[in-house]
């Protein structure tokens, strides 16, 4: 799994017009899963890192396959690196609200996000 993880990660890095495909044949349901239930950790972070390159082309489709709640559920496991996201974006979607709660609780965490303020500001 973590091969295909790192090969589809890849792809969508090198080539990012084959997004499409890969969003088409459900790769963020996967991606998804693997976050949600963490066997390997290595997986882990290979699944955020390919969330996080399909995420820059498809965003409204990760939103809809739940990756923002996947990806905040073990926020605090992730290197600071991985956590640290420099691209801030306006999103008009119903699906951001299930996971305001975890962002307003994560705000209290100084240590783990310490502009948790700002993301509430943007929202």
């Amino acid at each position: 799994m973590l091969l295909a993880a790192r090969a589809l990660a890849n792809l969508v890095d090198v080539l990012p017009s084959s997004c499409s495909a890969v969003v088409h044949y459900g790769a963020i349901q996967c991606f998804c899963a693997r976050l949600l239930t963490i066997e390997y950790m290595d997986l882990a972070e290979q699944s955020l890192q390919a969330l996080k390159k399909i995420s820059l082309e498809h965003p409204t489709a990760c939103l809809r396959a739940g990756a923002l709640m996947a990806v905040l559920s073990y926020l605090d496991f992730f290197s600071t690196g991985v956590q640290v996201h420099r691209h801030s974006m306006s999103l008009q979607s119903s699906d951001v609200l299930t996971a305001l709660h975890m962002l307003c609780t994560l705000c209290f965490h100084l240590h783990l996000f310490p502009h948790g303020g700002h993301c509430l500001f943007v929202l």
